[in-house]
This record gives structure tokens, sequence and C-alpha cells, in this order.
């Protein structure tokens, strides 16, 4: 049994995969032929050809190579780490902005209407947030 961060990195792959496209990989095999396609067949989930918002180019990039069919030619988690870093921060930057722009959208709705008073009107976070 092979066991290591290579294994780990190519999991992480996986779940990163079922992330980024809301299924999961070769759902119409049971567990054991999944594994067994990528084991000995080198299947991997399909990626497009181009980055899309679905599959951005630091997600794109890295997928192939964690999957890597060389375990010691995969990525560890310190350049994994490098790889996505930006992009996740460049994410949570957006909505925090996103974020901040609809709070402040609703203070000046609420400031150009003198008749309502604020305790009234409670601020709605977006994105689910509490």
């Amino acid at each position: 049994m092979v066991e290591g961060e290579e294994i780990d990195n190519f999991s992480f792959a996986l779940v990163v995969w079922e992330i980024h496209s809301a299924e999961l990989p070769f759902s119409h095999l049971k567990p054991a032929a999944a594994a067994a396609e990528m084991a000995y067949k080198r299947a991997r989930p399909p990626l497009p050809d181009q980055p899309t918002a679905q599959f951005p180019a630091p997600v794109l990039g890295l997928l192939p190579m964690a999957w890597h069919p060389d375990p010691a030619a995969r990525p560890d988690f310190s350049q994994i780490v490098v790889l996505l870093e930006p992009h996740v921060v460049s994410s949570v930057q957006s909505e925090a902005t996103g974020t901040v722009s609809h709070l402040k959208t609703q203070w000046e709705q609420l400031a150009n209407n003198p008749i309502r008073k604020i305790g009234e009107t409670p601020f709605e976070l977006p994105f689910g947030l509490r």
C-alpha cells in the first residue's frame, strides 16, 4: 500500500475538484471501481481546457500536477499553498469588499430617508452572514 504526503496531495486535489465542480468524481462507479480507474487506468476527473469561473487558472494549474502518475512528481503542500494562496486571498478580499459595499449602500439609503428611523430597519448582511 502506498502511503505518504503524495497520496494526501492527490486526495486533496480530488476534494478541490469536488468543490469546484459540485460533483463527485466518477459518481457513476462504485468507490472501488473508481479507485481502480484512477490507479490502474490513470483516469482523472474531467477538466476544462481553459480557465473558467468554475475552474480558475490557479486551480486548473494545480489539479493535473497533484494527480501526476508519479507520486514523487506531485507538489508538496508547501507548494500547493504557494499556488493557491493568491487565488484564495483574492476571493476573500472580493467577498469582503462586496459586503462592505452592500452595508455602505444600505447606510446611504437609510441616511437619505429622514422619515425612516434607523432602528426600524435592520441591516442585512449579504452572503448569509450574521
